[in-house]
């Protein structure tokens, strides 16, 4: 499979699994699209995603704790609280 296009797919899917359990949305950005929460923080879902296939699991880059954090840290304001 094309890595670009699984990149895109599960991307997406984890852009809108953050969405549907905060309160962000889908928004550009000088850094490419990701998704806005009304605090004006923002998180990259694509990125993440890319940041696994080429780095692995095993040097961190975790999609389900990028997940997690978005959703309990970044959405709610507590990163900077």
């Amino acid at each position: 499979p094309d890595p670009g296009a699984l990149v895109s797919v599960l991307g997406s899917f984890l852009g809108e699994a953050i969405i549907a359990n905060s309160s962000g949305a889908w928004a550009d950005s000088e850094h490419g699209p990701g998704v806005r929460f009304p605090n004006n923080a923002m998180c990259f879902p694509f990125a993440k995603v890319a940041k696994q296939f080429a780095d692995g699991q095993e040097a961190g880059e975790s999609v389900l704790g990028f997940y997690r954090f978005a959703v309990e840290q970044i959405a709610t304001g507590k990163l900077g609280a």
